[in-house]
Formats: structure tokens, sequence, C-alpha cells
């Protein structure tokens, strides 16, 4: 089984801002995870739970997916700092996400948490379990 990191990556790219010097308030972190996405990522992200995250959202708030961005936070001061591993935004509407392996985790900071076991079942993929945090994902997007 991954370790946390490891969940992470199989999810997510790391966002292709560093940042050395200490705590980042909350919008400095929106403003450069927005900036220093990896290519294509917003629109077309490169894993397959991302990517079908995304689509779900799309499908479920019945939006074209282009209007459905999807920002990886992965190593970013976001990351450390506000524990948002990812976000995804319709218009000015904003789902914040923390994935973990942790089944006890609670992180008031996200709107979502997905844990390990709503993505995979015995190592298979769970697509019963991407579609209900792609819900609760639309539900936040929505309010």
């Amino acid at each position: 089984m991954a370790n946390g990191r490891e969940f992470e990556t199989e999810i997510l790219a790391d966002c292709e801002w560093s940042w050395k010097d200490g705590y980042a308030p909350y919008e400095i972190c929106v403003k450069m995870v927005k900036e220093n996405q990896p290519k294509n990522w917003i629109f077309h992200p490169h894993y397959y739970v991302a990517r079908t995250l995304r689509k779900a959202v799309a499908e479920i708030l019945n939006l074209d997916c282009s209007l459905v961005k999807f920002y990886t936070c992965l190593g970013s001061a976001f990351d450390v700092y506000h524990k948002v591993d990812c976000f995804f935004e319709v218009g000015n509407k904003r789902a914040k996400i923390d994935l973990t392996t942790d089944p006890n985790k609670y992180n008031p900071k996200a709107d979502v948490i997905i844990y390990r076991t709503d993505v995979y079942h015995q190592e298979e993929i769970n697509q019963e379990g991407i579609l209900v945090k792609a819900r609760e994902i639309a539900a936040v997007l929505a309010a």
C-alpha cells in the first residue's frame, strides 16, 4: 500500500512553484499555483483519476469540461501551509481537496477529503468511489 506522498503522486503532478521563504498567505498561494501548473494540466490532467474526477464534476454540473478548471498544488506552499493538494474552480467557486491514506484524517481547510479507499479497492480503480467524490466536489462548486 502506498504512503501519503506516493498516493498523492499517483493522482497529481507536482505544481511547478516551489516556495522556499516560509509561510505564504492563502491568496498568494492561489495566484502562484494558478500561474505554475504543469503544461496542459488545468484542462487535461495527466493522470487517470484526476481526468476522471474533472470529467465527472463537469457532467454532474451539466457544464462543458472547458469551464471546470483543475489545479494541482502538490509540493507548493499551498500544500505545505494550507493543506490543499489540489482544487477545482468553476467561475468564482473553488473546491479545495486534500488527498490522504489516513482513514482518520480530518482537515478543516479542505472542502473534500479524498481517501485512498475512495479511489482504490484492493489496488484496483474504484470508479464508484471516484464518482461519489466527484459529487461532493460538484456540490461545493454548485453552492
